[in-house]
């Protein structure tokens, strides 16, 4: 049995205004090639199919027309479980028609109550556990939508009391964790799939901050015992948490920000054989249009570069060294020449080779003044001096 692993799609998100649509369908297509070649036979999207609650209709189609061709008519299973970025409600407005086509979506913990209604076959819904029969291998999946505050309080309103917020919330979260180590079998092959912060994990800065309860994260020790693999989402740099408990993150499938610019994408192939791990397989993604820092020391060498990368397939921010202001007929001449440019920003020099200061061979104010000048490139004011000169006074006498 293969089955394959992805998160953080993101669709609809853009980049310092720019949309980035066109390098999402391309990914994605990539994604369904992978698919085809390596015969898999479901897919676990864990979270964040849209970057919004309220995505534009250009991402609803490209997650629509992705989802028709991974489904496969319904052959190849689907498993989506919704993360903080997705609406719960919105997400799963489609489910009468994408289960058609192999997919199905859980955008609350603990919340199989739509499919339970229509039970399908080779399909077992029980309590948050997922049971695909695939004749010769059976895929048992315990499913954890992002366990948010709110989402939580659908379910376990009772059990949360703002005096004991922190325990509660543990105590609710370690609860649903057992309660899919329960569901898990050592006939099938377990995997759990949720959209969470792990303690320890690396995070990006194209990531929204989440604290479940507002206060914690999940630990190392809190993931299914029984669990043969638990395939995360939420984190945009793939990584793993746990080798001994194969605790992996996806990652995002594109760089969302200018701190990704360094960081691979890819997607996990899990490969079963008589319901044990018998190997993961990483497979990177390619960078369709790549995120660069551009760097110069004049503007003339920045002109000169663009001049030579007009045709390149980047997203540039572009960082000047300058001894005075960029002007804007500068920078709009740079912008006209490439059309992808997201920022340009003049780093103002400061004398190249300064000397070290040695307080005691000046006096106090004059160190002062040449510590103001390499820091603001101006001498200071008379009123900020005095100020400065009556705190070291202060100072003396104490």
């Amino acid at each position: 049995m293969k089955i394959l692993h992805t998160s953080d799609w993101h669709l609809g998100k853009s980049l310092e205004g720019f949309s980035r649509i066109e390098e999402q369908e391309e990914i994605l297509e990539d994604i369904i090639e992978i698919v085809e070649k390596n015969d898999v036979d479901a897919i676990v999207i864990a979270g964040d199919i849209y970057d919004t609650y309220n995505p534009p209709s250009a991402a609803e189609r490209l997650f629509y027309k992705t989802i028709k061709k991974l489904g496969k008519g319904g052959e190849r299973k689907i498993i989506i479980v919704s993360g903080n970025h997705d609406s719960p409600d919105r997400i799963t407005a489609s489910n009468i028609l994408s289960r058609d086509h192999g997919a199905y979506v859980v955008s609350y913990p603990g919340d199989m109550n739509g499919y339970l209604e229509k039970p399908q076959e080779g399909l077992t819904f029980n309590g948050y556990n997922m049971i695909i029969d695939f004749e010769n291998e059976i895929l048992n999946l315990g499913l954890l939508p992002y366990p948010g505050e709110s989402r939580l309080k659908r379910f376990y309103s009772n059990s949360i009391e703002e005096k004991e917020h922190f325990d509660g919330f543990k105590s609710i979260l370690a609860d649903i964790f057992n309660k899919i180590d329960e569901g898990f079998s050592e006939e099938h092959f377990n995997m759990f799939v949720g959209h969470m912060f792990a303690v320890g994990g690396d995070t990006s800065d194209s990531e929204r901050s989440i604290q479940l309860g507002g206060t914690m994260g999940i630990e190392k020790g809190m993931f299914p015992e029984k669990a043969d693999y638990c395939a995360l989402g939420h984190f945009h740099k793939p990584q793993v948490i746990s080798r001994s408990k194969n605790v992996y993150y996806s990652g995002s499938i594109l760089p969302y920000s200018r701190g990704e610019e360094t960081i691979s994408k890819s997607v996990i192939l899990i490969e079963t054989e008589d319901s044990k791990l018998k190997s993961l397989d990483i497979i990177p993604l390619r960078n369709v249009k790549p995120i660069e820092v551009w760097r110069f020391k004049s503007v003339d060498e920045s002109m000169e570069y663009l001049e030579e990368n007009i045709d390149r397939q980047v997203w540039s921010y572009i960082e000047i060294e300058m001894d005075r202001p960029l002007l804007q007929d500068e920078i709009k001449k740079m912008k006209s020449m490439k059309e992808d440019i997201l920022s340009i920003v003049p780093i103002i020099s400061r004398e190249a080779d300064r000397e070290s200061v040695e307080f005691k061979e000046e006096k106090i104010d004059q160190v002062f003044k040449n510590f103001y000048m390499n820091t603001y490139s101006s001498e200071p004011e008379d009123d900020i001096l005095r100020k400065f000169l009556s705190l070291v006074e202060e100072g003396e006498e104490i």
